[in-house]
């Protein structure tokens, strides 16, 4: 992946993030932030 394609990823995920705030407290949203997550650190930087 190039380093455009990760910050293009990071950016949607903050996106994603703005818009679920409010939905934070729940246990899906919160294991699909973990899993974004995981993707942005395994990809090579």
């Amino acid at each position: 992946m190039t380093t455009d394609s990760v910050d293009a990823l990071e950016a949607l995920t903050a996106k994603v993030d703005d818009e679920f705030t409010s939905h934070r407290q729940s246990d899906e949203f919160k294991a699909i932030s973990l899993m974004i997550d995981f993707c942005i650190l395994s990809v090579p930087r």
